[in-house]
């Protein structure tokens, strides 16, 4: 969490959202999201900085923060990436309906529905 404060504090515009989540007035998870580093030529952000303290896991806490980030890029870009750093984050991020990608800078990605689209 200190990167992320840094972060915060040095640099807050490359951050298009960041979320906390408190329980028991206790901060129990963070998330955020910049623009992807390694773009593919489509507008597309990666989930950054995403901790849940352990006491909290397994009571929808990145679930919670990660459905209020998706949501606020949902219209805004194509895809959404991550770089689980292991496999029970994998398995998270492929239950909300991230894909496994081999090959480039990132671990999953999920592609954003365009809400913008009028039939």
């Amino acid at each position: 969490m200190t990167r992320l404060a840094a972060e915060l504090t040095e640099t807050p515009a490359i951050f298009h959202a960041a979320y906390a989540c408190y329980l028991g007035g206790r901060l129990a998870g963070i998330g955020a999201m910049t623009n992807e580093p390694a773009p593919i030529g489509q507008p597309t952000w990666r989930m950054r900085r995403f901790y849940v303290h352990r006491e909290f896991r397994r009571r929808n806490v990145a679930y919670t923060i990660a459905m209020a980030l998706l949501q606020d890029a949902t219209g805004s870009v194509s895809t959404m990436t991550v770089h689980a750093g292991n496999q029970a984050a994998a398995q998270f991020w492929e239950a909300i309906g991230f894909s496994r990608v081999v090959g480039l800078a990132w671990s999953h990605q999920r592609t954003m529905l365009d809400t913008t689209a009028r039939i």
